[in-house]
């Protein structure tokens, strides 16, 4: 059947090839308008002031052009024509949404996510040539889509030099800059007053758990070490925390909601810690049983405080077992990261560089003897995704469904 349109003073009606029908407010659709004298097709950005729209805008018509598949609304208000093409109507229709779309949320999907653990990694570790990914662009693409996928992937065989590196780390986008700088290139000398810049072991942590968005990526190369020890572990949080869920739900309510702080205090100059605070599992608003984020340092975090939310006035019994169920369930948490089916251990070498998910994949570092120089960076969540999403679509059809 052919696309029809109808409107009443509310809404236009769509009613698709399918037989698919959604509803479309006026003034959604006049806010939406694609025009040159609504939208800047080049900058993709709304010229339209909204805010003159009249509230109660209707059509002085409707109607489906089936040569171009277009829906074209005069409206009544100003004559001015809008259109809209029936595929765009409905990648976005929202009333209802299209078949097999109701339970979809786009805020973070992106590529495939492969969840793992130490079973499922036996005989397979994402890994791409240093070769294919500095010249060519289908190798930075494999490299972004198995990074996507397992929340890591080495890059073998890359020159041990810094230089070098920050050329194939800036392969795929910006580096994030923060207050230890952009590119690091660190010993264990102290000179920030952090961890990271000694010898002695570090767990199993994310990065950046103190600042209101965490880094979204982290890489790292090992240029040179002259001793012993410094093994890195990495351990899937999401796919630790989608366990503790069907192991303790009531343990995952607790941590996926419990505002925690977190903080960055060594530096005589700095103090940081989140404007916001979050829970250490962080899921979607849109789909609480979907986890997009996991953030846990236990050597950064700060004292515990009930929150006003949480807090039972006039009930110490209620208080006391709330701190004994967090402290419980941060352990049940904590054991399901270090479970020796989960964790993955890796001797880093001097011409292997290690990318991963800062916000799924937590890492560790074994304490270690001599000299030790890394080299390495973050990219913004966001950036990330960008690049991922402009290697495996066309440009035209991402900017289709704005």
């Amino acid at each position: 059947m052919a696309a029809t349109a109808t409107f009443n003073e509310k809404v236009v009606s769509v009613t698709f090839s399918d037989r698919f029908k959604s509803h479309y407010n006026h003034i959604w659709l006049r806010d939406n308008c694609h025009c040159k004298q609504c939208y800047h097709d080049v900058t993709k950005q709304r010229l339209l002031d909204t805010f003159k729209i009249p509230t109660d805008i209707q059509p002085s018509s409707v109607e489906v052009d089936h040569v171009s598949s277009f829906l074209k609304v005069v409206w009544n208000n100003d004559e001015h024509l809008s259109t809209f093409s029936l595929s765009w109507l409905k990648a976005n229709a929202y009333n209802p949404l299209p078949p097999g779309n109701e339970d979809e949320d786009d805020d973070v999907d992106y590529g495939s996510y492969s969840p793992w653990n130490k079973k499922g990694l036996r005989y397979f570790t994402p890994e791409v040539e240093y070769d294919d990914v500095i010249s060519t662009t289908d190798g930075v693409k494999d490299w972004v889509n198995k990074t996507s996928a397992y929340g890591f992937c080495f890059v073998q065989n890359v020159p041990v030099d810094p230089i070098k590196t920050k050329e194939l780390i800036e392969r795929i986008t910006f580096i994030k800059p923060t207050h230890y700088g952009g590119f690091w290139d660190f010993t264990a000398d102290m000179s920030k007053n952090d961890t990271a810049y000694s010898n002695i072991e570090i767990p199993l942590h994310t990065d950046g758990t103190y600042w209101s968005e965490a880094p979204g990526y982290q890489s790292f190369h090992l240029l040179k070490h002259n001793g012993t020890g410094g093994t890195t572990s990495l351990s899937d949080g999401f796919n630790v925390a989608y366990t503790l869920k069907l192991l303790n739900p009531k343990y995952f309510e607790l941590l996926s909601t419990v505002p925690v702080d977190f903080h960055c205090a060594g530096e005589e100059d700095v103090f940081i810690q989140p404007v916001v605070s979050r829970p250490i599992i962080i899921v979607d608003e849109q789909n609480k049983d979907k986890v997009v984020q996991i953030r846990w340092n236990n050597s950064d975090r700060s004292v515990l405080k009930i929150p006003k939310s949480f807090y039972q006035m006039n009930s110490t019994a209620m208080n006391v077992d709330f701190v004994e169920t967090f402290y419980k369930a941060i352990s049940a948490f904590r054991e399901l990261l270090h479970d020796d089916e989960q964790e993955m251990f890796y001797q880093l070498r001097p011409g292997q560089l290690l990318l991963f998910d800062n916000w799924r994949v937590l890492h560790s570092r074994t304490s270690f003897t001599g000299e030790r120089r890394m080299c390495g960076a973050y990219y913004s969540k966001d950036d990330f995704i960008s690049r991922y999403k402009t290697l495996n679509n066309k440009r035209e059809d991402l900017v289709a469904e704005l």
